[in-house]
């Protein structure tokens, strides 16, 4: 129709809000739009969800490490043996622990000691239950032996010129109690070649090799 112009000939008239963002938009519109992304990092509330999960984790990972390595100091405990002491090499805390009554190291780190091996090698037979004695012979001396103790220890000992007495002992305290010298060692004579000396109960407080006269109270 003449003075009009057809609807098809009028361009689209584009919106003020077509090139603006969703955010601009919202807030043109009067509404509060989602907060637009941090470009860095995660939102706060994000932040403190992970954080508080990280530390709780971490709790759990040291909480689990603390209880292995109880389990473990657990399983290097040391345990009597069948004397009711410990032997040598065992951690222990005092003497009085120890079948040779010897507890020396730094604190927390403690273990049984050996004395007065002499010139005997560790870890094999005693001369009670080696094939040949002959060959124990330690410290320079024919009168002495090596002899396994109850600290599982190979001790020289004065077997012919030394003092050596029956007695019901479990470490080497008990027989320096009786009043034998610094350094007797408790030694099992039950077996082999030393079954002889039908001590009663099968042990035998004997004095190191070399040592000086016992008190003359000792018998």
């Amino acid at each position: 129709m003449h003075g009009k112009i057809a609807a098809d000939s009028i361009p689209e008239a584009k919106s003020h809000t077509q090139n603006l963002a969703p955010a601009q938009i919202a807030r043109r519109n009067g509404r509060r739009g989602e907060p637009e992304p941090r470009p860095r990092g995660a939102p706060p509330r994000q932040r403190r969800a992970f954080l508080s999960g990280a530390l709780a984790l971490a709790a759990a990972r040291l909480g689990l490490a603390a209880a292995e390595a109880s389990t473990a100091r657990t399983s290097r405990r040391s345990k009597p043996n069948q004397y009711g002491c410990l032997e040598v090499g065992n951690a222990c805390k005092r003497a009085s622990q120890c079948c040779s009554s010897i507890c020396i190291g730094k604190p927390g780190k403690k273990k049984c000691r050996a004395h007065d091996i002499g010139t005997c090698k560790q870890g094999t037979p005693g001369a009670c239950t080696a094939d040949n004695p002959d060959l124990l012979r330690c410290g320079g001396n024919s009168n002495c032996f090596c002899f396994r103790t109850t600290a599982g220890s190979n001790f020289c000992g004065d077997w012919f010129g030394g003092t050596k007495i029956c007695h019901s002992c479990a470490s080497d305290a008990d027989c320096v109690a009786l009043g034998l010298p610094a350094g007797a060692a408790c030694v099992p004579v039950t077996n082999g070649n030393c079954a002889t000396t039908n001590c009663e109960g099968g042990m035998m407080c004997m004095a190191p090799c070399g040592a000086p006269a016992p008190d003359p109270a000792v018998q």
